[in-house]
């Protein structure tokens, strides 16, 4: 298993979300196709990070299938980015939002990332990542400001 960043104590405590959350984030890090499956409905839509200028037409994959297929394109694309988890919020009933950064060990390049994923019955039905500051996510009504 890779080494990931606990939840930090801001932690969404008991949310039923966060540690499907951690899971899909380990299972992402280590490049792990079935453990992505295993944390997803059978029609995930998932919009994962844009880190190359070589996508697919489509912004995002949607079912396993589509699971499989981002990881074909990443596989392909050479890319190594990990993410790393740094607060994980409940956001309503059915909604987690993860604040962290994601690292690029080739250049040591490190941004901050927002995953939010919706979890209506215990598995991820969306994901969506994005690299961004936490201002704009907040401007744009994604995630709710820090009190």
């Amino acid at each position: 298993m890779s080494d990931h960043s606990s939840p930090s104590s801001r932690d969404a405590a008991g949310s039923p979300g966060s540690p499907l959350v951690v899971r899909w984030v380990e299972a992402h890090n280590d490049r792990d196709l079935d453990g992505m499956i295993a944390c997803a409905t059978e029609e995930v839509e998932f919009h994962p990070l844009r880190l190359t200028l070589r996508q697919r037409p489509a912004d995002f994959y949607v079912g396993h299938d589509g699971l499989r297929l981002w990881f074909e394109d990443l596989r392909r694309s050479e890319t190594q980015h990990q993410l790393r988890v740094g607060e994980i919020r409940q956001n309503g009933a059915d909604e987690v939002v993860l604040t962290g950064s994601v690292e690029m060990p080739a250049s040591s390049t490190v941004a901050e990332f927002y995953g939010i994923y919706d979890i209506p019955d215990g598995l991820i039905v969306r994901a969506h990542h994005w690299i961004s500051d936490r201002r704009t996510m907040e401007d744009l009504g994604l995630v709710q400001p820090l009190e």
